[in-house]
């Protein structure tokens, strides 16, 4: 069977945040050699009542307008200390090197609730619920040579990534962990003069995390 309908939805929400950033930066005697350190920390919370109500089209009657509720309450805390060291060397070669560390914390609790008509009251939907805590923890360092001789310029450059991850769903009392370790190197070749024409060749691997969106089943 084939249903249309429509749906008004009245959504309410509320969010707080707060946020502390700190900044080091040094420059040294020597030209370009830099050390700049960034902290930050974040933690926030919010809510969200949404009311819903769908009506099936005029042609199709198979259901009466049925009335729905749901809630959400989600906490967030974050964490990133970044450091960068830049050491020059030569006329125009340097090596970068960095540390960067991400501690996350999200605490979702979601709930569904359907209209009973014979006690007129909204039920929760045990089906459509769950409370979900994630926590990931990111631990990496880099390390980057970059050189310049004539008109030919090179990089190359490794970063060494080691996370682990929780997730847990309290109504099912379910934990799933997944730590593993990355590895992300990197390089490029370029030939001609900086200012005037390149050629350049370059290689370098990525990774893309998901959002809680697609983490929260």
């Amino acid at each position: 069977t084939t249903t249309e309908y429509y749906r008004i939805s009245d959504d309410e929400n509320n969010r707080e945040s707060i946020d502390y950033t700190f900044t080091y930066d040094k420059k040294f005697s020597k030209p370009k050699q830099t050390l700049s350190i960034i902290t930050n920390f974040s933690n926030g919370s919010s809510t969200s009542n949404d009311n819903q109500l769908s009506y099936p089209l005029i042609e199709y009657d198979s259901f009466d307008p049925i009335p729905e509720k749901s809630s959400q309450k989600r906490k967030d805390t974050d964490l990133n200390i970044q450091a960068d060291y830049v050491h020059p060397f030569g006329e125009k070669g340097k090596i970068e090197a960095g540390y960067k560390g991400i501690i996350d914390e999200m605490d979702t609790d979601y709930k569904t609730y359907g209209y009973d008509e014979t006690t007129e009251s909204f039920i929760l939907d045990t089906a459509r619920s769950n409370h979900f805590i994630f926590e990931e923890n990111i631990q990496s360092g880099y390390l980057q040579l970059n050189n310049q001789s004539g008109n030919i310029g090179y990089q190359l450059g490794i970063r060494a990534e080691t996370a682990t991850n929780l997730s847990q769903l309290l109504d099912t009392d379910q934990n799933f962990e997944n730590p593993y370790t990355s590895y992300f190197p990197s390089a490029s070749l370029s030939f001609g003069p900086p200012k005037l024409f390149q050629i350049q060749a370059s290689y370098s691997r990525r990774i893309r995390r998901p959002s809680s969106r697609h983490l929260n089943p």
